[in-house]
């Protein structure tokens, strides 16, 4: 594969990054999505458990920087990460997984 990617002019990063670097990088990527979740999961429990009015209902990160929330920069930024990352990691599938991740991608 990063003989391949060579010879299609990429960098060499990119064909480890889609062969023996796959799974790390999955896991790197489901950990932020995770990270993601559990940001308005703790909004919700602020919002419906602690009794916070929603604009006081900032999550785990907000809480440390508000600008994060009130700017929305945190869901541009994730936007942004989750489109280059199923876009980077994309190659590294085959099959059915492949659909799914190509179909995630148009989704985003």
């Amino acid at each position: 594969m990063a003989a391949q990617a060579m010879a299609l002019g990429r960098p060499r990063a990119f064909g480890a990054l889609n062969s023996r670097w796959h799974e790390r990088a999955l896991q790197a990527f489901g950990a932020i999505v995770v990270l993601h979740w559990v940001e308005h999961v703790s909004q919700a429990v602020q919002i419906w458990v602690m009794d916070y009015k929603k604009p006081e209902a900032r999550g785990l990160l907000g809480a440390q920087w508000p600008w994060l929330i009130k700017s929305e920069w945190l869901h541009y930024g994730f936007a942004i990460f989750m489109l280059v990352a199923l876009g980077l990691l994309l190659p590294g599938f085959t099959g059915r997984a492949r659909a799914f991740w190509t179909v995630a991608f148009a989704i985003q």
